[in-house]
């Protein structure tokens, strides 16, 4: 039987270094991925996030919109021939 070992990289991050947060569920370390491509545990505490650019929101309301006055339109045309 073959043993297959894991090593788990604490990864050092400095501030103003930018990462994905790739898992979030254990409390005290984050896995993350560095913007030089390493993967690595970083302790939670040390992540600051920005808030959303309002550009950003707009654009997500606006499609979000778009998306329910579509899904309306659509519904009401399948009622419509429904019973014709």
């Amino acid at each position: 039987m073959m043993k297959i070992l894991l090593y788990i990289l604490l990864l050092q991050v400095s501030s103003g270094d930018e990462c994905v947060v790739l898992d979030s569920s254990p409390v005290t370390r984050w896995r993350v991925c560095s913007s030089t491509g390493h993967e690595g545990l970083v302790p939670a505490i040390c992540f600051h996030f920005a808030p959303p650019s309002s550009v950003a929101v707009d654009a997500v309301s606006r499609y979000c919109a778009l998306v329910i006055l579509s899904s309306v339109s659509y519904d009401s045309v399948s009622v419509k021939s429904s019973f014709q």
